[in-house]
């Protein structure tokens, strides 16, 4: 009784090292989101292209390791290009794992029928407007001195 979803990501860079791992990286052009933020998964991109990395997700690509993943600021002001190590105490492969297995939960968790759909997920970010406000009533609780 399950539905079909279908995650798919595009990669800025693959690299295939020599022990036939492979790198990849994230080039960005503004802020690069700091440990927690990833860990959190509130910046899940990165983490989960190294989990569907190792399930042969992309196109010419053989299923393996990643054993190095790294944001590349490229900011084109006065400091050059530089990668940042997205997290110290878990390897990229092992984050992507927890944050794909996450998104199977809330998925599965979506399928029942009670289940709400809440227009925030993430609390740390109720000051900044969210995708979905207009569908929610948000704006109406916030009139009414309600908190959301």
């Amino acid at each position: 009784m399950g539905e079909e979803h279908v995650l798919t990501a595009r990669a800025d860079r693959i690299d295939q090292l020599g022990d036939e791992s492979f790198r990849l990286l994230d080039y960005k052009s503004g802020a690069i989101p700091n440990t927690k933020v990833v860990a959190s998964g509130f910046a899940p991109q990165l983490p989960l292209e190294t989990a569907l990395l190792g399930r042969g997700a992309f196109e010419g690509v053989e299923p393996g390791e990643v054993t190095e993943a790294f944001y590349v600021g490229v900011s084109g002001g006065a400091k050059p290009a530089h990668l940042v190590t997205p997290n110290k105490n878990q390897t990229m492969g092992e984050l992507g794992e927890k944050h794909f297995d996450s998104l199977q939960i809330l998925l599965a968790t979506y399928l029942h029928h009670q289940t709400a759909y809440i227009p925030r997920h993430h609390l740390m970010l109720l000051d900044q407007p969210a995708r979905f406000d207009h569908l929610s009533r948000r704006f109406e609780w916030e009139l009414a001195g309600e908190k959301p």
